[in-house]
């Protein structure tokens, strides 16, 4: 498990299917992918 309160950290774990838990922090609801 992933602990961290960065956003974007957050994000990417979410789309890898990574588990995580924000420190402080809430936890993001849901991911967003981006395009170049």
């Amino acid at each position: 498990i992933v602990v961290s309160d960065d956003y974007s950290i957050q994000n990417a774990l979410k789309l890898l299917k990574i588990p995580f838990q924000p420190a402080l922090q809430g936890k993001i609801r849901k991911a967003k992918k981006w395009n170049k």
